[in-house]
């Protein structure tokens, strides 16, 4: 039955990326930064996605929201009102798990941040989905 359910939550999914204007992905991880410590000035947003590229990959992905925006149809009667497009969005969350053991670093503020925010840690252990990592880009 869980399996079943599981898979009726990514063929929803799946409808809706296809029908989606645009698809926003988020990343919740165990982690962000290896060195937490606060920089004394501001990062360049450069400076922070090199940071952030150095340490994600020792973090495991807990989580991956999708959200599936759409712009609904306007009728004849909402562009002689000069009414605005409506969107409409719908989100999905989906608890992953790596197929291969994996060890990894995990940042106790992080996972008291992702807690504090409705993150289940016991639905993550028993219903999350297997994933697997592509192999590197050649050349990279």
């Amino acid at each position: 039955a869980a399996a079943a359910a599981a898979g009726e939550l990514v063929a929803r999914c799946v409808s809706d990326i296809e029908v989606a204007d645009f698809v926003a992905l988020d990343l919740e991880f165990s982690g962000l930064f290896l060195s937490p410590e606060r920089e004394r000035q501001a990062l360049t947003l450069e400076a922070y996605f090199k940071k952030c590229i150095e340490s994600i990959p020792h973090f495991l992905p807990l989580q991956l929201g999708i959200c599936c925006a759409r712009q609904r149809p306007q009728t004849a009667a909402d562009l002689q009102q000069q009414k605005q497009p409506v969107w409409e969005l719908r989100a999905h969350e989906l608890n992953l798990w790596p197929s291969d053991k994996r060890i990894f670093t995990a940042d106790l503020q992080s996972l008291r941040f992702l807690r504090a925010h409705g993150f289940d840690f016991n639905a993550f252990f028993e219903r999350a989905h297997a994933y697997s990592r592509l192999p590197p880009a050649a050349g990279a």
